[in-house]
């Protein structure tokens, strides 16, 4: 109902409010509302429900970094589920979590050494595809195209390259 709604969209902004101060030392209080946001996520849940969780998930894994992992067991399966769900806008949030987590790979120090270089280069792949087919609904889009663009060029994996020099055609079309 449009009650409840409203309530889960207010208490994801204070959330993300509260995740923006305090970071990861907010979690310590998350902790009790995370089996929450689980149950949320349920495939039986109205869309309104699904997508308010998607969005607590995606500022907890934006704000938290790697430490938003320990909470893997509460969103990520049923996260990648999300993706190929029959809601638009769950499809679209659930794709921005991943966005956000292959920022994370390719934000390592040790990103482009030759054990994970692989790994980070898909991870660039997956971001530009997000931002190519969803770049509409990205908050600060161009400050992420910025952080973006410092990831490339991309050398190894050769297959999906292709890509993302399309998407930097097309930007340069545009």
């Amino acid at each position: 109902d449009d009650c409840d709604a409203y309530t889960l969209m207010r208490l994801s902004d204070i959330i993300r409010s509260l995740l923006v101060t305090y970071s990861d030392s907010y979690l310590i209080y998350f902790d009790s509302l995370a089996p929450h946001f689980h149950r949320l996520l349920e495939r039986q849940r109205s869309v309104s429900d699904r997508q308010w969780s998607l969005h607590v998930w995606n500022d907890i894994i934006q704000y938290t970094g790697e430490t938003s992992f320990r909470y893997q067991q509460y969103f990520l399966q049923r996260m990648a589920e999300s993706v190929q769900d029959v809601s638009a806008e769950i499809c679209e949030i659930a794709s921005y979590g991943f966005g956000v987590m292959g920022m994370y790979v390719v934000a390592e120090t040790n990103s482009r050494s030759d054990d994970n270089i692989m790994a980070t280069e898909n991870a660039i792949i997956a971001v530009t595809k997000i931002l190519k087919y969803n770049n509409s609904k990205i908050e600060n889009f161009n400050k992420l195209l910025e952080v973006w663009l410092s990831w490339l060029p991309i050398r190894e994996s050769t297959e999906e390259a292709s890509y993302v020099y399309d998407y930097l055609c097309d930007l340069a079309e545009s």
